[in-house]
């Protein structure tokens, strides 16, 4: 017995120097590398930059003229996990693309770990900036530090106000605009005319030293978040696409078309939105304080599936025929015109609405408190509760169900003709109370010597009741 534990002693003694042995000959394997970057190590290398560059004119040209950005009516920046900034810069005196490089890693051998940037015009009027960047490639990063921009000097009167910056990358996060004042001299404002962003992943930031004027606006990230801290006034079209981030974003105003909000998946929370808004959403999240236009969700081929939309305020029309399981939240309606919401499984609540309401499901619940003098509901399960807070009936309202429970509040000096019928449209006098009803229920009742009808079909039970004072 000795002798074995005295092997296993020996056995576990020589595994513990072969792995000492390995990890040594590893470090030493791994600190070559490191003193010797770009050098094929057994197949690998190690990269490492540390520059940064002040491109004052065009690359690969002599005595090029220095940028004067009043005359370049557009600068496109192309690259990968490059970051982009847009911004005033306070230790520069010219016009300058700024690309600072400090990336360290690891790469196979065949990947290529080299860095290059051009800046050309890509028209004869030199009126196009383009600027590439093509950051080194490998499969352990230990920094993704590049940045390249665009920087306006603190005292230039010009701050890019006829000029558009179209941005596009993979997984760079973009800056407009400065976060910070970093002057008291000079302006901190970036006056950019337009912007055109289109990143995978890369997060989007619209910082608040910027000014909220603009020409146009594209932005579109997939994954990357959106955050928009400036109230913003475009002129003529506003375009915001992502499928899974998060956006925040403040006032936004414009003047001539409709505001796209392509959100699929993502979370767009904002505050006042003074244009109408084509709306495209799957899961996703909008919650808006106030809409001074319509809302409109029509495109049959991009249908919610269980999106949340939440609104305080909404000022003008509302179509939304493809919400099916959708949860819609719109505490007022101020607008006297149409509200259209077709849903399946998904509820709808609508607080104080003017506008005249057109609301289907399947399964989901109707909740509505309508100043409209019409309206018409219809579900085929979901329970309807309707305050009806208007002095008279205008033509008929209809509340239609086959299972579902309806509750229906009206004004005590309302002048109309309760009908009310089961599925098959006959008849009924079970499973109904009337609160305010001292006699017998005859159908259909005639209620304060009105002639137009308040029209209630379904099998479940039915309460008719006065709206309480406030």
């Amino acid at each position: 017995m000795a002798k074995k534990g005295k092997i296993r002693k020996g056995f576990t003694t020589y595994l513990l120097v072969l792995f000492i042995a390995l990890v040594a000959a590893f470090m030493i394997f791994v600190t070559i590398m490191l003193f010797s970057p770009f050098k094929n190590v057994l197949g690998l290398k190690y990269f490492l930059y540390q520059s940064e560059d002040y491109v004052y004119n065009v690359t690969n040209a002599d005595n090029g003229e220095i940028f004067d950005f009043s005359k370049i009516q557009q600068i496109n920046i192309d690259c990968n996990y490059a970051d982009v900034r847009v911004e005033r810069y306070d230790n520069i005196d010219n016009n300058a693309i700024i690309i600072t490089n400090n990336t360290k890693g690891f790469a196979k051998e065949g990947q290529n770990t080299d860095f290059t940037y051009t800046v050309t015009y890509a028209n004869p009027e030199n009126t196009i900036l383009n600027v590439k960047v093509t950051e080194p490639v490998g499969f352990l990063y230990l920094s993704k530090d590049i940045t390249i921009t665009v920087a306006v000097p603190i005292h230039s009167s010009y701050a890019l106000a006829d000029t558009k910056v179209d941005i596009t990358n993979t997984s760079g996060d973009i800056y407009i605009g400065n976060n910070i004042r970093i002057t008291t001299v000079g302006s901190n404002e970036i006056d950019l005319n337009s912007f055109s962003v289109k990143t995978n992943s890369g997060r989007v930031f619209l910082f608040s030293h910027i000014n909220g004027n603009f020409n146009d606006i594209f932005i579109k990230s997939t994954k990357g978040n959106i955050q928009i801290n400036k109230n913003l006034e475009v002129a003529n079209s506003f375009e915001l696409h992502s499928t899974s981030g998060d956006i925040k974003m403040q006032d936004l105003t414009l003047s001539n078309q409709k505001v796209v909000f392509d959100i699929n998946n993502s979370k767009l929370t904002a505050n006042a939105i003074n244009a109408g808004v084509d709306l495209s959403i799957n899961k996703g999240i909008l919650e808006v304080s106030n809409i001074n236009g319509n809302l409109v969700a029509n495109d049959s081929n991009k249908q919610m599936k269980s999106a949340s939309i939440t609104i305080g305020r909404v000022s003008g029309a509302i179509s939304l025929p493809f919400a099916n399981a959708s949860k819609i939240e719109i505490e007022e309606i101020t607008d006297k015109g149409a509200c259209y919401i077709h849903a399946t499984s998904g509820s709808v609540t609508l607080g104080k609405t003017y506008a005249y309401a057109d609301i289907e499901t399947t399964t989901g619940a109707i909740t509505m408190h309508t100043y409209a003098d019409d309206f018409k509901v219809k579900t085929t399960k979901g329970k309807i509760d309707v305050k009806f807070d208007c002095s008279t009936i205008k033509n008929q309202i209809d509340i239609t169900s086959t299972k579902g429970e309806v509750n229906l509040a009206v004004k005590d000096n309302l002048k109309f003709v309760l009908a009310i019928y089961n599925a098959e449209g006959k008849d009924r006098t079970d499973n109904i109370n009337i609160e305010f009803l001292k006699q017998k229920f005859t159908n259909p009742l005639t209620i304060n010597g009105g002639t137009n009808i308040a029209k209630i079909i379904t099998d479940g039970k039915v309460n008719v009741s006065i709206i309480e004072a406030n």
